[in-house]
């Protein structure tokens, strides 16, 4: 692909041949927008009526600009209130739908396409629009009595497997930190104010993070790579990466990334995805020798936690076995079998 020096023009080539792009007046197509990506639809036995939520379609261009949405599921009523943008759709979860069982607490129900769970995705098509809307991710939410709380619905992508992964509680500042591995951010929640703020940019999809004990530094770990990302919770701002060393491998292998974080008084501890034990040294990730403790590598899934005052960490392993980080003495002491069978 290549552009005009004003960016107004882009060419590239397909398999048909030549495309053209005129970039400077693309407002004059039409281009279809939901106002929102995410519907969370909810009720209890205190509220058995029909949830609704409308999510109005716009035209971001010119033009005619039809659409139509797609019969997902007996569970979910979707309505347009015109096939022409703009209009809104109307989406309706009734608890009281024949043919649809709800689990209590769940995305589960039992009816044709049940989705497992997992948000009901609503692709709206057009063939007069010029792009790909976004698809529009329904939550459902049936409770019981015994089942409380409230839920602050979190934009993610369309990757289940990238989702929120992890949390930290930062109680000074009344913040909690929770990474969106599929939008490539930390989403910031108010305690106080009940509502999530503006969120912190890092690295490519984000999973484990780790807090240090005076509550000043947040790191994360990027596991779309070997990437660390450092953040200054003052500024609630990123200031660097950690630096890794070169890491031979296939040219067929897939990276070694940092899976899981946690920090001590002798610094950041972290395991990659090979099963290796790493620590930072300054600004530098390096690998840990093994010893008569920790062997070379350990089998996944990995987690780690750390005491508030970092001065132990617990490493566990996928094979039940658990390993004891002394920060004082800045090495691994003691490893025990936890259990004698795998997790349910």
């Amino acid at each position: 692909m290549v552009a005009s020096g004003s960016g107004d023009d882009l060419w590239a080539l397909s398999e048909s041949g030549l495309l053209y792009l005129p970039v400077s007046t693309i407002y004059d197509y039409p281009i279809l927008n939901p106002e929102t990506t995410q519907v969370f639809l909810a009720n209890d036995e205190c509220n058995k009526g029909a949830a609704r939520a409308t999510v109005r379609m716009t035209n971001l261009g010119k033009g005619r600009l039809s659409y139509s949405i797609p019969n997902t599921t007996t569970a979910l009523i979707m309505q347009v209130s015109s096939g022409l943008a703009p209009s809104t759709i109307t989406l309706t979860m009734d608890s009281g739908r024949s043919g649809v069982v709800r689990q209590p607490g769940t995305n589960l129900f039992t009816a044709a396409a049940g989705g497992g769970g997992t948000a009901l995705n609503v692709n709206v098509a057009s063939n007069d629009a010029i792009n790909f809307p976004n698809t529009i991710r329904v939550y459902m939410n049936y409770r019981v009595r015994d089942q409380r709380g409230v839920i602050y619905p979190i934009p993610v992508a369309l990757n289940n497997n990238e989702g929120l992964w992890d949390m930290v509680l930062d109680e000074p500042r009344g913040r909690l930190y929770i990474s969106n591995a599929g939008f490539n951010r930390i989403e910031v929640f108010d305690i106080q104010r009940q509502k999530l703020v503006e969120p912190i940019e890092v690295g490519q999809l984000p999973h484990s993070m780790a807090m240090t004990p005076d509550g000043s530094t947040l790191y994360v770990g990027d596991s779309g790579g070997e990437s660390i990302t450092v953040i200054d919770l003052d500024t609630q701002r990123p200031f660097g990466k950690i630096e890794f060393p070169p890491i031979p491998r296939v040219g067929a292998q897939a990276a070694v990334r940092p899976l899981a974080l946690a920090y001590g008084l002798s610094g950041l501890q972290f395991m990659m995805s090979n099963g290796s034990f790493w620590r930072v040294i300054g600004n530098q990730a390096t690998p840990r020798q093994a010893n008569n403790i920790t062997p070379v590598t350990v089998t996944g899934p990995i987690s780690m936690v750390a005491t508030p005052g970092g001065e132990a960490i617990l490493t566990m392993a996928g094979n039940s076995n658990a390993y004891l980080y002394n920060a004082l003495a800045d090495t691994y002491t003691a490893s025990r079998q936890l259990y004698d069978q795998a997790p349910v």
